[in-house]
Protein backbone atom coordinates (compact mmCIF):
# COMPACT_ATOMS: atom_id res chain seq x y z
CA UNK A 1 0.00 0.00 0.00
CA UNK A 2 1.45 3.35 -1.28
CA UNK A 3 2.26 5.47 1.03
CA UNK A 4 -0.08 9.03 0.25
CA UNK A 5 -3.25 6.20 0.21
CA UNK A 6 -2.22 5.58 4.24
CA UNK A 7 -1.66 8.81 4.77
CA UNK A 8 -5.07 9.98 3.05
CA UNK A 9 -6.49 6.85 4.83
CA UNK A 10 -5.03 7.86 8.56
CA UNK A 11 -6.51 11.73 7.93
CA UNK A 12 -9.79 11.00 6.74
CA UNK A 13 -10.11 8.63 9.58
CA UNK A 14 -8.85 11.07 12.28
CA UNK A 15 -11.01 13.34 10.64
CA UNK A 16 -14.38 11.35 10.95
CA UNK A 17 -13.52 10.65 14.67
CA UNK A 18 -12.71 14.21 15.45
CA UNK A 19 -16.19 15.06 13.55
CA UNK A 20 -18.12 12.49 15.67
CA UNK A 21 -16.45 12.72 18.90
CA UNK A 22 -17.35 16.83 18.48
CA UNK A 23 -21.13 15.82 17.63
CA UNK A 24 -21.61 13.75 20.53
CA UNK A 25 -19.80 16.30 22.88
CA UNK A 26 -22.36 18.95 21.54
CA UNK A 27 -25.29 16.13 22.19
CA UNK A 28 -24.41 15.50 25.61
CA UNK A 29 -23.70 18.80 26.46
CA UNK A 30 -27.54 19.91 25.47
CA UNK A 31 -28.61 16.88 26.86
CA UNK A 32 -27.05 18.05 30.72
CA UNK A 33 -28.85 21.73 29.74
CA UNK A 34 -32.10 20.19 28.55
CA UNK A 35 -31.82 17.91 32.14
CA UNK A 36 -31.64 20.96 34.32
CA UNK A 37 -34.51 23.08 31.93
CA UNK A 38 -36.25 19.85 33.36
CA UNK A 39 -35.57 20.23 37.10
CA UNK A 40 -36.19 23.86 36.54
CA UNK A 41 -39.83 23.25 35.48
CA UNK A 42 -40.21 20.71 38.03
CA UNK A 43 -39.37 23.06 40.06
CA UNK A 44 -41.53 26.05 39.31
CA UNK A 45 -44.55 23.50 38.73
CA UNK A 46 -43.92 22.83 42.51
CA UNK A 47 -44.18 26.53 43.25
CA UNK A 48 -47.45 27.18 41.28
CA UNK A 49 -49.09 24.32 42.98
CA UNK A 50 -48.43 25.75 46.10
CA UNK A 51 -49.57 28.88 44.96
CA UNK A 52 -52.14 27.20 44.05
CA UNK A 53 -53.08 25.73 47.40
CA UNK A 54 -52.82 29.10 48.95
CA UNK A 55 -55.29 30.48 46.92
CA UNK A 56 -57.69 27.75 47.50
CA UNK A 57 -57.20 28.05 51.67
CA UNK A 58 -57.71 31.88 51.35
CA UNK A 59 -60.95 31.50 49.05
CA UNK A 60 -62.11 28.99 51.66
CA UNK A 61 -61.21 31.57 54.43
CA UNK A 62 -63.07 34.29 52.67
CA UNK A 63 -66.18 32.10 52.46
CA UNK A 64 -66.24 31.06 55.42
CA UNK A 65 -66.36 34.89 56.32
CA UNK A 66 -69.09 35.63 54.04
CA UNK A 67 -71.10 32.90 54.85
CA UNK A 68 -70.95 33.22 58.58
CA UNK A 69 -71.89 37.20 58.05
CA UNK A 70 -74.67 36.12 55.76
CA UNK A 71 -76.56 34.09 57.94
CA UNK A 72 -75.74 31.25 56.62
CA UNK A 73 -76.13 27.16 57.43
CA UNK A 74 -72.95 24.67 58.57
CA UNK A 75 -73.73 22.61 55.74
CA UNK A 76 -73.73 26.00 53.41
CA UNK A 77 -69.84 26.31 54.83
CA UNK A 78 -69.39 22.83 54.30
CA UNK A 79 -70.52 22.64 50.53
CA UNK A 80 -69.28 25.55 49.74
CA UNK A 81 -65.81 25.07 51.06
CA UNK A 82 -65.38 21.50 49.84
CA UNK A 83 -66.15 22.68 45.95
CA UNK A 84 -63.30 25.27 46.66
CA UNK A 85 -60.90 23.15 48.27
CA UNK A 86 -61.51 20.31 45.80
CA UNK A 87 -60.71 22.85 42.72
CA UNK A 88 -58.16 24.09 44.28
CA UNK A 89 -56.70 20.56 45.30
CA UNK A 90 -57.45 20.00 41.36
CA UNK A 91 -55.25 22.88 40.03
CA UNK A 92 -52.39 22.53 42.05
CA UNK A 93 -51.98 18.87 40.80
CA UNK A 94 -52.94 20.20 37.16
CA UNK A 95 -49.72 22.46 37.57
CA UNK A 96 -47.50 19.53 39.20
CA UNK A 97 -48.47 17.47 36.09
CA UNK A 98 -47.71 20.01 33.65
CA UNK A 99 -44.67 21.05 35.04
CA UNK A 100 -43.27 16.95 35.60
CA UNK A 101 -44.83 16.82 31.59
CA UNK A 102 -42.94 19.39 30.53
CA UNK A 103 -39.75 18.39 32.23
CA UNK A 104 -39.94 14.48 31.02
CA UNK A 105 -40.33 16.11 27.29
CA UNK A 106 -37.27 17.71 27.57
CA UNK A 107 -35.59 14.75 28.90
CA UNK A 108 -36.72 12.93 25.97
CA UNK A 109 -35.58 14.98 23.73
CA UNK A 110 -32.28 15.68 25.11
CA UNK A 111 -31.78 11.99 25.19
CA UNK A 112 -33.08 11.78 21.26
CA UNK A 113 -30.44 13.96 20.13
CA UNK A 114 -27.70 11.99 21.69
CA UNK A 115 -28.64 9.22 20.33
CA UNK A 116 -28.77 10.65 17.11
CA UNK A 117 -25.31 12.25 17.49
CA UNK A 118 -24.27 8.41 18.08
CA UNK A 119 -25.87 7.59 15.44
CA UNK A 120 -24.21 10.01 12.83
CA UNK A 121 -20.48 9.57 14.43
CA UNK A 122 -21.46 5.51 13.34
CA UNK A 123 -22.08 6.20 10.42
CA UNK A 124 -19.19 8.61 9.58
CA UNK A 125 -17.14 6.03 10.67
CA UNK A 126 -18.56 3.00 8.31
CA UNK A 127 -18.47 6.07 4.86
CA UNK A 128 -14.80 6.00 6.08
CA UNK A 129 -14.06 2.30 6.01
CA UNK A 130 -15.84 1.88 2.95
CA UNK A 131 -13.96 5.11 1.53
CA UNK A 132 -11.01 3.49 2.79
CA UNK A 133 -11.83 -0.14 1.06
CA UNK A 134 -12.85 1.50 -2.35
CA UNK A 135 -9.34 3.58 -2.14
CA UNK A 136 -7.53 -0.06 -2.18
CA UNK A 137 -9.37 -1.58 -4.35
CA UNK A 138 -9.12 0.88 -7.12
CA UNK A 139 -5.15 0.98 -6.27
CA UNK A 140 -4.92 -2.94 -7.19
CA UNK A 141 -7.59 -2.76 -9.98
CA UNK A 142 -5.27 0.27 -11.90
CA UNK A 143 -2.00 -1.83 -11.14
CA UNK A 144 -0.93 -4.04 -14.73
CA UNK A 145 0.45 -7.30 -14.21
CA UNK A 146 4.36 -7.77 -14.89
CA UNK A 147 5.57 -8.08 -18.56
CA UNK A 148 7.59 -11.11 -18.00
CA UNK A 149 4.54 -12.73 -18.36
CA UNK A 150 5.55 -15.72 -15.70
CA UNK A 151 4.45 -15.90 -12.29
CA UNK A 152 5.79 -13.36 -9.71
CA UNK A 153 5.58 -13.36 -6.57
CA UNK A 154 6.56 -9.77 -5.51
CA UNK A 155 3.79 -8.62 -7.82
CA UNK A 156 0.98 -6.96 -5.83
Amino acid sequence: MPWPLVVGAAIMVAGTMMSGASAVNAAKANREETRRLARDKRALSHRAAYDEKKNAEFLVSRANAVIVEQGGTREDIINITGDITGQGTYNSLMRLWEGYSQGRSLLISGEIQLANARGQRTAGYMKTAGSIMASYSSMGSSATAPITGGYDPNWV
